[in-house]
């Protein structure tokens, strides 16, 4: 019965063995899987910051292309203005000459 007994308590002391290995064994997998799990959200941060930074860059050059043909358009609208008050002061100052040669 003794023996009986021994073979009990070492099957118990090998079951906590095992049972204790298998705990250790599934923190290690869980603290792996949580390293990865890091990694892989810094890794799409990366690369959500440089899609931002691009779309950021995407949009301020438009925005610049779109400011600088404004630019130009603000640009020949100002000098067809300029020509027409010209012209307008031309015709005035002639229209006066008339008057004045005509009086």
């Amino acid at each position: 019965m003794n023996a009986e007994i021994e073979k009990i308590i070492q099957a118990d002391e090998a079951a906590r063995k095992n049972v204790e290995a298998a705990r250790k064994e599934a923190e290690n997998i869980r603290n792996q899987a949580q390293k990865r799990a890091n990694e892989i959200i810094a890794e799409k941060e990366n690369e959500f910051t440089e899609f931002k930074r691009k779309e950021f860059e995407k949009i301020v050059s438009e925005a610049g292309s779109k400011a600088q043909r404004i630019l130009e358009e603000t640009g020949h609208y100002l000098e067809i203005l300029l020509n027409k008050k010209n012209e307008q002061l031309d015709d005035l100052i002639n229209d006066l000459l008339m008057e004045i040669i005509s009086s």
